[in-house]
């Protein structure tokens, strides 16, 4: 079984491809309450969602729980390093077309401890780029 987190909005475009050449179940969900069962996903694809989340932790809490047991996680999160970013504040509203969306940039180290406060093993990560990338797993039985 496997999960998709992502900005609704930025990603609208999928939802139709998805839905219009692929047998899925779409629903919008608070990404701090997803509304399935404890280790119920084998897969979790977090797309630049959690840099929308005011407590990152919170997020990154609810795939855990999702997860099960050996289950893998990929987390992705915009770079605060790249040159449109690099002077903005580490809170702040990004212009997205015609909206204002807010943003919580977290750095590669800061989203590193937070995996790792969650019990999370990182199997893969990235630095570079316009996205922090992380692959990582969730351990026990």
């Amino acid at each position: 079984m496997f999960l998709y987190l992502t900005n609704f909005h930025t990603h609208k475009k999928w939802v139709v491809v998805w839905k219009n050449n692929f047998n899925v179940k779409l629903q919008t969900a608070d990404a701090t309450k997803i509304p399935y069962k404890d280790k119920y996903f084998d897969y979790v694809l977090s797309f630049a969602m959690l840099h929308h989340l005011k407590d990152v932790n919170k997020g990154v809490k609810e795939i855990y729980r999702v997860l099960k047991a050996g289950g893998q996680a990929y987390i992705t999160v915009w770079n605060k390093l790249q040159p449109k970013f690099i002077f903005s504040k580490k809170e702040t509203y990004v212009k997205w077309g015609k909206e204002d969306r807010y943003y919580h940039f977290v750095s590669f180290i800061e989203l590193r401890k937070i995996l790792k406060d969650n019990n999370f093993t990182i199997l893969k990560s990235k630095l570079l780029g316009e996205n922090l990338e992380f692959l990582v797993e969730k351990g026990g039985k």
